[in-house]
């Protein structure tokens, strides 16, 4: 389930990712939008039909990417050929990840280092027209994994952090540590979540803390 108009004044479209495909977000306020994920660049067409469904390709300013691994990052190059107006924001980590190769991304299967034009760091925040985007840095799926957080409506966009039903990211790749996710876990439970926007599966909306917990504790059955 992708429900939109949940942000008090910012629209949010959800494309549901096909096959192992991160799921891609549109944030949208007035004339402007910004991407959060790309998929892996196999399903072009169908996310170009998608995004052009609700936007305008030039509303595109920023490309924001959860983390650093190809499923999530491997179809930047198409979108900022498409997107010719939009930016390329990540936390440092991933950008140091994808520069050095690091298993499992984008750029140890071949694909160029994307352009990075705003680097990201944990509490800072991104605004799009009068909302506010915080930054929640979130390692132990990956070394570059981040939320994106909306206070007022207290809404995460999670990443491979944390999924519906109590799910998490995976800590057996190059750069994760379960002991970090639940770190991480255990920082997110301490906001108010109501609704979740993880990078794979559905969306969650009312009940996205109780998700979250219970995700927190399998987490913890896990170290």
């Amino acid at each position: 389930m992708f429900p939109n108009t949940f942000f008090a004044t910012m629209d949010v479209y959800g494309i549901p990712g096909l096959g192992i495909d991160s799921n891609i977000y549109i944030l949208q306020e007035g004339k402007q939008a910004f991407l959060v994920d790309t998929g892996m660049g196999t399903h072009n067409d169908y996310i170009q039909n998608n995004i052009q469904r609700h936007i305008d390709l030039d509303a595109v300013t920023y490309i924001i990417l959860t983390h650093e691994h190809f499923d999530h990052t491997g179809g930047i190059d198409n979108l900022t050929e498409i997107c010719t107006n939009a930016q390329v924001c990540m936390h440092r980590k991933c950008k140091s990840a994808l520069e050095k190769k690091i298993a499992g991304t984008s750029t140890a299967m071949g694909k160029p280092m994307p352009m990075v034009h705003r680097i990201l760091g944990d509490g800072d925040v991104i605004k799009l027209g009068s909302s506010q985007l915080e930054v929640l840095y979130t390692p132990g799926h990956s070394l570059g994994s981040m939320c994106l957080y909306d206070k007022k409506t207290e809404t995460l966009i999670s990443g491979d952090t944390v999924f519906s039903n109590g799910d998490f990211g995976r800590t057996d790749l190059e750069g994760g540590d379960p002991r970090e996710l639940v770190k991480s876990l255990a920082k997110l439970m301490k906001l108010k979540i109501k609704n979740l926007c993880p990078g794979h599966g559905p969306s969650i909306m009312g009940q996205g803390k109780t998700h979250l917990n219970l995700a927190y504790q399998n987490a913890l059955c896990c170290l």
